[in-house]
């Protein structure tokens, strides 16, 4: 597996809140802070890890804005360390007709799961393996209110489940927006993986600057 993109952004200690902050209105999904090695900002400054997805050009211009105020640099870290949590994964059965499956786990299916949805979803390096309680339950929702040839918004799209989960309920065409760039590469290369590409837009744009009318939010 090719290394991941890291990025690390150096703060006096005493701002590290307000840098990670910063960071989580990026749409980060998480922060680890460090000690440098070698803290060029000064004796009590703390780097703060994260990561932006894989695109360097997309994670530099989100990143812009910080450059003023606190220095940041990309690092490529092992993949296969920060991997290992897949080794733990496994297959969420949301209903009885649907069933969430990591993209790189084995044939889930018995004679029970053949007749059901099943979705296979890698979260890369955005949100969302549809296991969580409020993303499973919004998947029940989904289920329940999605009707032939509805709009769907997904709002703040992660790893593009709910999305992904609304055109295999018959929706008709899907938008799905989010803050991250991360979860824009994650959502586009699930819809493929699903064969749903065709019905869904994905983007980081602004909610407040979304037009249209929509069957289901």
């Amino acid at each position: 597996m090719a290394a991941l993109l890291a990025v690390v952004v150096e703060v006096p200690a005493v701002e590290a809140e307000l840098a990670a902050d910063a960071l989580w209105a990026l749409g980060v999904v998480a922060i680890e802070e460090r000690e440098p090695p070698e803290p060029t900002g000064g004796a009590d400054a703390v780097e703060l890890w994260t990561s932006l997805g894989p695109d360097r050009d997309t994670a530099a211009t989100a990143l812009a804005a910080l450059a003023e105020r606190w220095p940041w640099r990309f690092v490529e870290v092992d993949a296969d360390v920060v991997n290992t949590w897949r080794t733990f994964a496994r297959p969420t059965r949301v209903l009885d007709d649907l069933v969430v499956v990591p993209a790189w786990f084995g044939d889930p299916l018995d004679a029970q799961t053949r007749s059901a949805i099943v979705l296979r979803i890698d979260p890369g390096e955005a949100f969302g393996m549809g296991d969580h309680p409020t993303t499973v339950a919004c998947l029940r929702a989904l289920r329940r209110e999605v009707r032939a040839g509805a709009a769907v918004l997904d709002v703040g799209c992660g790893s593009g489940v709910l999305g992904i989960a609304g055109l295999h309920f018959g929706a008709g065409r899907v938008d799905a927006i989010d803050i991250a760039p991360a979860a824009v590469h994650a959502t586009l290369e699930n819809a493929h993986r699903n064969g749903v590409a065709d019905r869904i837009r994905v983007s980081t744009t602004p909610l407040a600057e979304v037009v249209g009318a929509y069957d289901v939010v």
